[in-house]
């Protein structure tokens, strides 16, 4: 019974936690930064880093391409979304 009612508890706790539900871009790049730091030296790395490639001369790395597309759009491309909108009309 006391391991039914903390299971329970436990359960509520997770569905009223708003940080359980989602994470914001700095969420994401923090696990991309621990990933980094944890394949730092291993046969991982050398695979990540292959897949990943370059961007502008420097080795991307799982902490910036960890980010979804959703994080993506900007206040500057909103802004020239609604300016390439306010023509059409």
């Amino acid at each position: 019974m006391t391991k039914s009612l903390a299971a329970a508890l436990t359960a509520v706790g997770f569905l009223l936690s708003t940080s359980a539900f989602a994470w914001s871009e700095n969420g994401h790049q923090t696990v991309g930064a621990i990933a980094d730091v944890l394949i730092q030296g291993t046969n991982a790395e050398v695979q990540v880093k292959a897949i990943l490639g370059t961007a502008g001369g420097q080795q991307l790395l799982l902490q910036t391409v960890a980010v979804p597309a959703k994080f993506l759009n900007s206040s500057a491309n909103r802004e020239a979304s609604n300016n390439r909108q306010g023509r059409l009309q």
